[in-house]
């Protein structure tokens, strides 16, 4: 498996979380509410901070923070 910074570069991958030692459980992201609140149109980096249990623990998110494929227009 390549590391995450060559997936996003080559274009294949939008964003990702890594941990830079190994978290205790309860620690992980959950991939459940990040995937909730990233097609419900928050930004990446909002729905990495809403997902992440302890923020700040050991973890690496890589992309464009304001990334948000998924934001709904406003419809007049």
């Amino acid at each position: 498996m390549p590391p995450v910074t060559v997936l996003v570069a080559t274009g294949g991958l939008t964003c990702g979380i890594g941990y830079v030692d190994e978290p205790l459980l309860q620690a992980n992201a959950s991939p459940t509410i990040v995937m909730d609140r990233y097609t419900s149109g928050y930004t990446m980096a909002e729905s990495f901070y809403a997902a992440s249990h302890f923020v700040g623990w050991e973890d690496v998110i890589i992309g464009d923070p304001l990334c948000c494929p998924y934001v709904r227009q406003i419809q007049n």
